[in-house]
C-alpha cells in the first residue's frame, strides 16, 4: 500500500503505534482516514508479532470526529456520504473491539463525537489532565456514531451515558476517570512514558490469554451469570492446553516466575 497521510504506524518490541496525524484537521474522520486506519488495522491482525496497539495523537485535539468540511458539502448528497462514512467507521470500530492484540489509548487532548470511539472501544486508557472528552452531537442536531450507544452505556453506566449525549457533556480527564472510561490520569509530561510502559507490561504478557479474557469481557454482558460460567470454564479449559497456559503452570510450580516470549516469525 502507499505510505498512509493521515496516521503513521511502526512496531518496535511488539508494541505497534499507531499515531492519528492529521493535526491541520484535528485529526477529524474523512474517507481517506478510515480507509488508512482500516488498512493498518488489518495489517495489524495479521502481524503474529504483535502484542499491544498503543494508539495516540498529534496536535490539538485527539480526534474531531467526523470531518464536517466533508459532510456539510451537499445537503442531498449528506445522507449517502454518511452511509459511506459510517461504514468505514464501523469496520474499524469492530476491528479494535475484536483486535487480536490488546489497544491501549494515550491521550492528552480533546475528543469529540465519533473521536471519544477510540478511548470507549479501547481495554486501555491513560490520559494526561489536560484530556477532554466531548460529545459534540447535540451541539449539530446529529444523534451518536461509531458505536458509541452501545459502547459508552457498557463503560460508564445507562444513567452516565444519557447525560453525557442529551446534555451534550465535556467530562474532563478527571471526570472521566471517576466514570469509568479512563483508567488513569497522569501529568501531561508523564503521559508517553507511562502509556508506553503499560503498553511493555501488556506486551510482555500471554497474548492468547489476553485474547481469550477480551472476548470473554466484550460478550459477557450479553449473558446470562450461567452461561458466562460455562463460558468461562471452556475458556480455562482450552487456556491450560495453550503453549503459554501449560508454561505458565509448571513455571509456577517450579517455583519461577513465568515468561512470554514473543512466538518466532514466519519464515
Amino acid at each position: 500500500m502507499t505510505a498512509p497521510t493521515t496516521i503513521r504506524y511502526d512496531v518496535v518490541d511488539g508494541i505497534g503505534h499507531l499515531v492519528l496525524a492529521r493535526p491541520q484537521r484535528g485529526n477529524a474522520l474523512d474517507q481517506v482516514a478510515l480507509d488508512e486506519l482500516d488498512s493498518v488495522v488489518r495489517g495489524a491482525e495479521a502481524d503474529p508479532q504483535l502484542r499491544c496497539l498503543l494508539v495516540s495523537a498529534e496536535g490539538r485535539f485527539f480526534c474531531t470526529g467526523g470531518d464536517l468540511r466533508a459532510l456539510g458539502a451537499s445537503r442531498e448528497g449528506a445522507p449517502d456520504f454518511v452511509r459511506g462514512v459510517t461504514t468505514a467507521l464501523n469496520s474499524m470500530v469492530a476491528r479494535l473491539a475484536g483486535a487480536t492484540a490488546p489497544v491501549v489509548v494515550a491521550t492528552r487532548a480533546p475528543a469529540i463525537g465519533a473521536g471519544v470511539c477510540f478511548a470507549a472501544v479501547a481495554d486501555v486508557v491513560i490520559a494526561s489532565d489536560t484530556a477532554s472528552f466531548v460529545a459534540g452531537y447535540p451541539a449539530l442536531g446529529l444523534t451518536p456514531d461509531a458505536g458509541l450507544s452501545w459502547l459508552l452505556p457498557r463503560r460508564v453506566g445507562q444513567r452516565a451515558a444519557a447525560s453525557y449525549f442529551l446534555r451534550d457533556q465535556t467530562w474532563t480527564a478527571r471526570q472521566a476517570l471517576a466514570l469509568g472510561l479512563v483508567g488513569e490520569v497522569v501529568a501531561d509530561d508523564d503521559l508517553d512514558a507511562r502509556a508506553l510502559a503499560v503498553a511493555t507490561e501488556i506486551a510482555t504478557g500471554s497474548t492468547p490469554a489476553h485474547l481469550a479474557t477480551r472476548a470473554l469481557l466484550l460478550s459477557g454482558s450479553e449473558r446470562t451469570l450461567s452461561e458466562q460460567l460455562e463460558r468461562e470454564a471452556a475458556s480455562l479449559a482450552s487456556a491450560v492446553q495453550t503453549e503459554d497456559g501449560w508454561h505458565g503452570i509448571t513455571e509456577v510450580l517450579a517455583g519461577r516466575v513465568p515468561s512470554f516470549p514473543a512466538p518466532p516469525e514466519a519464515g
